[in-house]
């Protein structure tokens, strides 16, 4: 049976994926002595605004994880990505080097 913190991770994630800034998103929550810790990744597109993601997910996504664990994080390990864009992918074709996701 899957523990209610995984069930909140998810339903994190499939609230993120529904926000048309945000292409994917991944996000587990695990326990510790000294209470929950929160790691999530979260890539954006390549047309999002990163300072209203960050604010999205620091003043939204994660207090809403909070109030239905009813708890704080006592660690928060979040990281942003920026979804390639075609552009990038064709000109990393011509480079010959591999596409990949650019992280703050």
């Amino acid at each position: 049976m899957e523990s209610y913190q995984s069930l909140v991770a998810r339903a994190s994630v499939n609230a993120a994926k529904a926000h048309p800034a945000l292409a994917d998103a991944s996000v587990r929550v695990e326990e510790d002595p000294d209470g929950l810790v929160l790691h999530a990744v979260y890539t954006m597109t390549g047309s999002a605004d990163p300072v209203a993601v960050m604010a999205l997910v620091e003043e939204r996504l994660i207090p809403d994880m909070e109030n239905l664990l009813d708890a704080s994080f006592v660690q928060r390990h979040v990281r942003f990505a920026v979804e390639a864009t075609p552009d990038a992918l064709r000109a990393d074709r011509h480079s010959g080097s591999q596409p990949a996701l650019v992280t703050a």
